[in-house]
């Protein structure tokens, strides 16, 4: 059941389910949320309690550091993917694919298995030494790609759009720019539908820190149902 509104979530979820006999009790979490919504920051908070905290994002920088990748990429794109050293610019490579859904759905082909595999990984060798925990994997596109599905728990932040192009601003983009890259993304009340748990960041950093206090609290709540063996999808 959804955490927002009580009513049955159409998201499909992940299926394992562990028990005390389990070897690996850990509670999957996803984190996401649209471009300067401030889900880094809640990634950072949700560390400081103890959580694994996976960013896709850097896992997908090393992913593209992959020989085979890199080729894979230059046959399909060109020379204008490469930087100065001769390895793949991600801004350049990024102003290729924005705008071209063709093109982000062959990088999300051949890049976002090999994440996966790599979060997999880390969640694996951490939950050697916690057992039962929490893991989160903060990425952006969880939602639009489908990759929800994969966690027990779905946590969406949210914040103001005029506020999040504030935030975009002090980053150096110019207010064009900034207003492109939120309207390519998913609707903020789209991702908020099938959201577990929802973290608005449109106030202050200690508002913030005490919304994350609660949605902590429910998650180890949840972790607990999925320990004893019940529904981890029972809200």
């Amino acid at each position: 059941m959804s955490q927002l509104n009580g009513e049955p979530d159409p998201r499909p979820r992940a299926t394992g389910r562990c028990t005390n006999d389990d070897p690996a009790a850990i509670l999957l979490v996803g984190l996401t949320g649209n471009i300067a919504a401030g889900k880094s920051t809640v990634g950072q908070l949700l560390a400081a309690h103890g959580f694994l905290v996976i960013d896709a994002d850097r896992l997908g920088h090393a992913v593209l550091e992959q020989p085979e990748i890199q080729q894979a990429l230059v046959e399909r794109f060109g020379d204008q993917v490469l930087g100065d050293d001769r390895r793949i610019d991600r801004t350049r490579l990024g102003a290729v694919v924005f705008g071209d859904a063709q093109a982000r759905e062959f990088l999300n082909h051949i890049t976002h298995p090999r994440i996966r595999a790599r979060e997999q990984e880390s969640v694996a060798a951490w939950s050697a030494d916690h057992n039962p925990g929490i893991a989160v994997t903060e990425a952006a596109l969880l939602v639009e790609t489908g990759g929800a599905s994969r966690y027990h728990r779905l946590v969406v932040v949210t914040a103001d759009d005029e506020l999040r192009l504030e935030r975009l601003a002090q980053r150096g983009l110019d207010a064009e720019h900034a207003r492109r890259r939120m309207d390519s993304q998913m609707a903020q009340h789209e991702k908020v539908k099938v959201a577990d748990y929802l973290i608005d960041n449109s106030r202050t950093l200690q508002a913030l820190a005490t919304r994350v206090d609660d949605v902590v609290e429910s998650l180890r709540r949840d972790l607990e149902a999925l320990v004893a063996g019940t529904d981890a999808d029972a809200g």
